[in-house]
C-alpha cells in the first residue's frame, strides 16, 4: 500500500511506493492527546473510566482509558480485546468513546465504583454487545471540525482521518497491525473492476496517485 498524505503516521514507514494500492489519506489531522484527553471527558465527571472502540475495516479494538487529571490531560490507555467482525459494516479508522452501561445494568458513572480487575473480567461481554449493536456512541473522536477562512467567509470543513502516533494508541497497536487493516479494508471495498483510485478524484489526483508530477511529467496540448 502506498499513501499519499503530507502528514506521517507511525505506520508510515511500512508503505511501498511503487504499490498500486493508494490510501489518499490528503486531509488527515494529528489527535493530540489533549484533544483525546477532552473527548474522554465530556459531560461525565464523576466517572474516572471511558471505553474507547476503534475500527478499522473488520478489525476492532477496544480500550479502557483511565482519566488522571483532565486538568493536565493525563490519561492511561489499555487495549482490552481486538478481534474481527466481516458481518458488520466497515469502516475506516473511527475511533469512538462508548457507552458499555447495559453489560453492568449500571449508569456509566456508576462504573467509578467498581474494580478495575471487575471490569476487565466482561471483556467477552463486551465483545459479544459489539457485535450485536448493543452498545452507543458517546462521541465520535475521530471526527475534527475546523473552520476556514475563505476572503472573511468561514467555512466548515470535517476530517475524519486521524492519525494516531500521538494519542497513546500507537504504543498498544503494532504498525502492522494497523497498516494491514487499513490495507483489507481497501480490499473489501474494492470495485468489481479492482480500480484503486480514490472516489471523486480528479485528473491531477490520479496522475499524483500514480507517481507522475502535473508540472513536470505532462506536456500540456499545443
Amino acid at each position: 500500500m502506498r499513501i499519499i498524505d503530507k502528514q506521517q503516521d507511525y505506520y508510515d514507514y511500512l508503505q511501498s511506493p511503487t504499490d498500486t494500492l493508494v490510501f489518499d489519506r490528503r486531509g488527515s489531522f494529528l489527535l493530540s492527546k489533549e484533544q483525546f484527553c477532552k473527548d474522554l471527558d465530556l459531560y461525565r465527571e464523576r466517572s474516572r473510566y471511558r471505553f474507547v472502540l476503534l475500527q478499522c475495516g473488520a478489525t476492532y479494538w477496544l480500550f479502557l482509558a483511565t482519566i488522571k487529571d483532565k486538568e493536565s490531560y493525563d490519561y492511561s490507555l489499555e487495549l482490552l480485546t481486538s478481534w474481527k467482525n466481516y458481518s458488520k459494516e466497515i469502516k475506516l479508522l473511527q475511533l469512538d468513546t462508548v457507552d458499555m452501561r447495559d453489560i453492568f445494568g449500571l449508569y456509566d458513572y456508576k462504573i467509578k465504583d467498581l474494580d478495575c480487575d471487575k471490569i476487565k473480567s466482561r471483556v467477552q461481554d463486551f465483545k459479544d454487545a459489539i457485535d450485536r449493536n448493543n452498545f452507543s456512541v458517546v462521541r465520535n473522536i475521530s471526527s475534527n471540525i475546523k473552520y476556514t477562512d475563505y476572503k472573511n467567509s468561514y467555512k466548515k470543513e470535517k476530517s475524519t482521518l486521524p492519525l494516531l502516533k500521538a494519542c497513546g494508541i500507537s504504543s498498544l497497536i503494532q504498525p502492522l497491525d494497523m497498516f494491514t487493516a487499513i490495507e483489507e479494508y481497501f480490499s473489501l471495498v474494492k470495485s468489481s473492476s479492482e480500480t484503486t483510485e480514490a472516489k471523486g478524484a480528479t485528473n491531477d489526483d490520479k496522475i499524483v496517485m500514480h507517481g507522475f508530477d502535473t508540472k513536470t511529467s505532462f506536456r500540456g496540448k499545443r
